[in-house]
């Protein structure tokens, strides 16, 4: 919690390392449940005499996992199923209840959560190592998880309901092909689009993590320099409990925002008061804790000192790669998996801003930290780089604390501090806090 201010908000933190669903998590997860509910009231073309319509129910479904993530794809479909369950005649031809499981679609309805999970985590997983999502590649995966789920579900379901043979079954289910592959491609296309305009959207945090959050722990940590004239206090005596996996850090220039987050690491020392990682004390180990916290400053060019790029993080890896072949090959890696290889031996100087940007991150990361704190990484990047910069920050797995000016940017985090005048004054949601920031702007004129 937050003490500088009585007025402050606080979310309650604890000591949970677990990541929490998000406000914007929890919405999405209910507009998807909606929009699958929308498009059965768009009207069913009946199939023969199976009584198993073809809707665009199925659209939706994959949208959500294709284009959520597998988890949020997975909830949104389990929430438009209890509706319809509970009596929201949000089923196929309007109906509702849980007399619909006796009927011959009970079989693809009960598909729909899985088949939103397998393309889910087929998508996340191909874009994680192809690092884009084309809409091939979306088209192929919710495919396959059609293939592999929805059809032979649907097709059990058939078998049991109307009392028929497999191959009967199968040349029931053939005809919904045609549709299926139609309804796919539109998947793709929409999931593609998405996905290039906002890379990670289909892989938040809460998704796409595999490790847990790093608990960190201010308590009452405040900085003072000497003057003359006077003793000026930098940050105000701070208690905070950070153990969210995306943390935004805003304020105005000269608020404390930069001290604030150099004291994670041992950049900057406390004054008065303890910083601590995981119960160990940054002050007395700051070796230990910078091996775990890794620090990207607003200008890569402070931390690119190295003739060529593969030599810059070869420098990175000095400590824990001792072969220097092997060493070699591990910076190739690295540069490979950031977008970089083909400049491997390309002097720093002569790389974009977004590219010094993305190898600055790539030498902080190589030594594989817990946490990744960047201070205004996208401050002096154009457009097309700054998304590029974001894009790689919100994929990563580790622990993010982003201070910035860009408010989007603060709006993707799960958590946002706003720092003013050496001291947080707002602590929650991203979106309450950037309001009160935004207020507090303008009322100050």
């Amino acid at each position: 919690m937050t003490t500088t201010d009585a007025a402050a908000t606080s979310p309650e933190t604890g000591t949970s390392r677990a990541p929490r669903v998000s406000a914007t998590d929890l919405a999405l997860i209910a507009a998807f449940a909606a929009l699958i509910s929308a498009l059965t009231y768009l009207g069913a073309i009946p199939v023969g005499g199976a009584g198993v319509p073809i809707t665009l129910q199925t659209f939706g479904v994959m949208l959500a996992g294709c284009l959520l993530g597998p988890v949020r794809g997975l909830l949104a479909v389990l929430l438009y199923l209890g509706l319809g369950f509970v009596g929201l005649p949000v089923f196929a031809e309007h109906t509702a209840g849980v007399g619909v499981l006796a009927q011959p679609s009970a079989g693809y309805l009960l598909s729909f959560p899985l088949a939103a999970l397998v393309g889910g985590l087929m998508v996340r997983y191909a874009a994680g190592n192809a690092g884009k999502t084309r809409a091939l590649v979306v088209f192929a995966c919710s495919l396959t998880a059609s293939v592999l789920v929805i059809h032979p579900m649907g097709i059990v379901g058939l078998m049991v309901q109307l009392d028929m043979t497999v191959a009967e079954a199968v040349k029931i289910d053939v005809v919904y092909w045609i549709g299926d592959l139609l309804k796919t491609t539109l998947v793709a296309i929409i999931a593609a689009e998405v996905h290039r305009a906002f890379p990670a959207s289909s892989a938040p945090a809460d998704d796409r993590s595999t490790t847990p959050v790093a608990l960190i722990r201010l308590d009452a940590a405040g900085v003072t320099v000497p003057g003359p004239p006077a003793e000026r206090t930098i940050l105000a005596p701070t208690t905070l409990d950070l153990a969210e996996r995306r943390i935004g850090v805003v304020g105005g220039n000269g608020s404390g925002k930069s001290t604030l987050v150099r004291l994670l690491n041992g950049l900057v020392a406390p004054t008065t008061g303890r910083v601590l990682l995981d119960d160990v004390d940054v002050a007395r180990h700051g070796a230990a804790v910078r091996r775990r916290v890794g620090f990207c400053f607003t200008d890569p060019s402070a931390q690119l000192v190295m003739p060529t790029c593969v030599e810059d993080v070869e420098l990175s890896l000095r400590r824990t790669v001792r072969d220097r072949t092997a060493r070699r090959s591990a910076a190739l890696d690295v540069l490979e998996r950031f977008g970089l290889a083909h400049l491997a031996d390309v002097s720093v100087h002569a790389l974009s801003g977004g590219q010094r940007q993305l190898l600055a991150l790539a030498g902080v990361l190589a030594t594989g930290p817990d946490v990744l704190v960047t201070d205004e990484p996208t401050t002096l990047l154009d457009l097309r780089n700054t998304r590029l910069v974001a894009a790689t920050l919100f994929d990563l797995d580790v622990q993010l604390v982003l201070v910035t000016h860009d408010l989007e940017l603060a709006a993707r985090c799960e958590r946002v501090l706003v720092v003013e005048d050496g001291a947080v004054v707002a602590d929650g949601p991203a979106a309450t806090s950037i309001a009160a920031y935004v207020a507090s702007v303008e009322a100050s004129g």
